[in-house]
């Protein structure tokens, strides 16, 4: 798919969990969003325990976010990371909305499928696609399902 002004101007956002760096569905979104825009924002919502592991500077999340930040760069991209507890993912959707040029939020399995929080009725208010990335697709190619009804009706 050519890239074109309009495209490279949107920003992507992946919403993942801690997890999804040591497995193919971060790469397989991350190929994804790159083919669409060169601008990605991930979020990894990770539980309160590894959040302050990671303020504490534990080093298996803090190379796993070096990791993909060196990818990134090695790529060319406009990338950021940052990690969200559990305990603040209501001060998600505040962020997200505040983000200039966002046009796409892909969500990984771990979350996408979390039984204690609902991401897409936090999600719904804010009018852009919301991409799912299913379980089985983590060993696949990724087939993101667009779910528009929430936005779109």
């Amino acid at each position: 798919m050519m890239k074109t002004q309009d495209t490279l101007n949107q920003r992507v956002v992946i919403i993942t969990s801690e997890r999804a760096a040591s497995d193919n569905s971060l790469a397989y979104m991350i190929g994804f969003a790159v083919s669409i825009s060169t601008a990605l924002d991930i979020v990894m919502i990770c539980k309160d325990r590894s959040m302050n592991q990671y303020l504490e500077g534990e080093p298996d999340i803090t190379t796993a976010l070096d990791s993909i930040l060196d990818t990134g760069k090695r790529y060319g991209l406009d990338l950021a990371v940052e990690l969200c507890s559990t305990s603040h993912i209501f001060r998600l959707k505040d962020n997200l909305s505040k983000k200039k040029g966002l046009s796409m939020i892909l969500l990984g399995p771990s979350v996408n499928h979390n039984k204690v929080i609902d991401l897409r009725k936090i999600l719904k208010e804010i009018p852009v696609p919301v991409l799912a990335v299913s379980k089985m697709q983590r060993f696949q190619h990724l087939r993101a399902v667009t779910e528009l009804e929430a936005q779109h009706g």
